[in-house]
């Protein structure tokens, strides 16, 4: 009944009397939100693991660490226009332990914990 034209987000759904409706929605991040990020699934098994940034203001860099300091991963990704973007850690031939992200955007760090176990 309502015309929604914006997108990315495309919504389908059945109200009780079967009327179907369609739109999208286009998300606006909140200006107040503050830089963060954090890893799933935190502990990660063999595979991978995603690191979610939330309102990043600039290119994203992610450089994970070992226990001892060394660097066992380094990328860059430029900034999309939403408030949220996944980083993707391929952990498939890393040892189980502790590590540890650092994500910087626009002058801003997070520290990220991250458990791997087999």
């Amino acid at each position: 009944r309502e015309n929604i034209t914006e997108n990315p987000l495309i919504w389908n759904g059945a109200s009780k009397g079967h009327t179907f409706f369609t739109g999208s929605i286009s998300y606006q991040p909140d200006p107040g939100a503050s830089f963060s990020a954090y890893a799933y699934p935190n502990p990660a098994s063999r595979g991978e693991v995603r690191i979610r940034v939330l309102n990043a203001d600039d290119t994203i860099k992610l450089k994970i660490f070992d226990i001892a300091g060394n660097l066992v991963y380094d990328c860059q990704i430029a900034n999309e226009p939403a408030a949220e973007q996944d980083i993707r850690w391929d952990t498939s031939a890393i040892a189980s332990g502790m590590y540890f992200g650092i994500v910087k955007s626009a002058g801003k760090t997070v520290r990220v914990p991250i458990a791997i176990e087999y």
